[in-house]
């Protein structure tokens, strides 16, 4: 797994990550990715996409900035 081949699914967005790596525990990676400013805050999904294999859906609440 690595940026080239990780997406993640915020609401209907689709994004690439900046950061991807394996964690410690086996069968677990990192990822971080910079939400762009024009997200709105509130309730939405999050999935993972690694090549064409989705995960299932998990809840995300987004808050606003500053």
């Amino acid at each position: 797994a690595d940026t080239g081949n990780i997406r993640v699914q915020v609401g209907s967005r689709i994004l690439k990550p900046g950061y991807v790596c394996p964690s410690p525990r086996s069968g677990v990676h990192r990822v971080d990715l910079q939400l762009p400013e024009d997200v709105t805050p509130g309730a939405t999904e999050l999935r993972l996409y690694f090549g064409n294999v989705e995960s299932p859906s998990h809840s995300l609440v987004i808050h606003g900035g500053h």
